[in-house]
């Protein structure tokens, strides 16, 4: 049930498309190059793989990772806008990223604090930091620490999990050749297997108390289980399959645009039998095929779909993905054109450097039973 402490508490969020209150919105300044571990192979394209392995723990472009830099400008501008919406915005604590970092298992330096969307993933009044999966994530809590002392402060349940990363996490190189799969092969191949669970936050999405998961190269099944572990019964959480080689990330795949309306990419086929279990349900589907866009970390797709509602009939997307634009006026929804492209490039569009966490929306009532859709899960 929705908690009668949500008005005062600053983590308070139960779907994606109700009026956005308050947000955390990410920075590129200071992103810096991964190494080439075999767990980015599968999103990172292969003309990109050497440069990658040359300028690894390196910043990328000043363009992208200076501050005043074009992507910078891009993502204060965003603020700007968002903020003259009443919207409260909150940045990440620049780090370091150039940093080595060591654990017992291996030592690292970071990647971004670009993308909030991928490690905070609030539900309700718990704000779940997710265990991540690449290693050159692994401290990228660091710059969300002193957001997230202030909302444990203020009545915020705030909930850490983490994940050693061990090497036995990982599918080596060798074994598969993401970019070119057999048919047998094709989506049962992952970055992370069950080793031990782990999940980034921008693999679920919220549809009240029914909410809908993805296994990919960064979430794993135990991921997804021990989210559902910490939302408890309540909560029904729901497996996701498309048919997708590189899978990174479910709002690449799906985005919510109101209680039962679901837009799709029509290039990564959901599993028939999900779909049509949305269709029973009475959601409206929509799809587009839609020009691709080119980036550093992220499926050429990215553009299509991934997108941040502000209210129920209003969206922000990239000014520049006019087909994209077009797309959601024909639906019937206001656009909030920002210019993002550059720092699109780093991996992720509008919904990626956003999480939203605090909106106005009660949960609707479960649309779906338990099971609805893991029966239909394939393994």
């Amino acid at each position: 049930m929705a908690d009668n402490n949500a008005a005062r508490c600053p983590v308070s969020s139960h779907i994606e498309w109700g009026t956005l209150k308050e947000v955390v919105l990410g920075t590129p300044v200071g992103a810096t190059v991964p190494a080439l571990r075999t767990e980015l192979t599968g999103v990172v394209f292969p003309d990109l793989h050497d440069w990658f392995r040359q300028n690894k723990g390196e910043l990328f472009p000043p363009g992208l990772s200076a501050k005043g830099g074009a992507a910078d400008k891009e993502v204060q501008e965003i603020a700007r806008v968002l903020r003259e919406k009443g919207i409260k915005v909150r940045f990440p604590t620049e780090v370091d990223w150039t940093k080595e970092r060591k654990t017992k298992l291996f030592s690292t330096k970071g990647l971004y604090g670009a993308m909030p969307r991928d490690i905070l993933l609030p539900i309700g009044n718990k704000m779940i930091v997710s265990t991540m999966a690449w290693r050159c994530r692994k401290f990228e809590h660091l710059a969300y620490e002193e957001i997230l002392a202030e909302f444990e402060s203020q009545g915020a349940e705030v909930i850490r999990c983490s994940n050693d990363m061990p090497d036995e996490l990982y599918t080596p190189d060798e074994r598969v050749d993401w970019w070119n799969p057999t048919e047998e092969r094709s989506g049962n191949y992952f970055g992370v297997n069950e080793h031990s669970a782990c999940f980034d936050a921008a693999d679920f999405t919220k549809h009240g108390y029914d909410i809908f998961a993805h296994r990919s190269h960064v979430t794993n099944l135990k991921g997804i289980q021990m989210v559902r572990d910490i939302l408890g019964p309540d909560y029904n959480v729901h497996a996701i399959q498309f048919k997708d080689n590189a899978p990174m990330h479910i709002d690449g795949s799906m985005t919510l645009l109101g209680e039962k309306w679901l837009l799709l990419n029509p290039k990564k086929e959901m599993n028939p039998k999900q779909l049509a279990e949305f269709q029973k349900a009475g959601f409206r589907i929509d799809m587009k095929k839609l020009r691709p866009f080119p980036s550093y970390m992220a499926g050429e797709w990215l553009s299509c779909i991934n997108c941040m509602m502000l209210d129920e009939k209003t969206v922000l997307v990239d000014a520049d993905e006019t087909a994209t634009c077009e797309l959601m006026e024909s639906l019937g929804l206001e656009c909030v054109k920002v210019h993002i492209r550059n720092a699109m490039s780093l991996g992720g569009s509008t919904h990626c450097y956003t999480s939203d966490v605090r909106r106005e929306g009660e949960p609707p009532a479960k649309c779906f039973e338990k099971d609805t859709f893991n029966r239909h899960y394939i393994q």
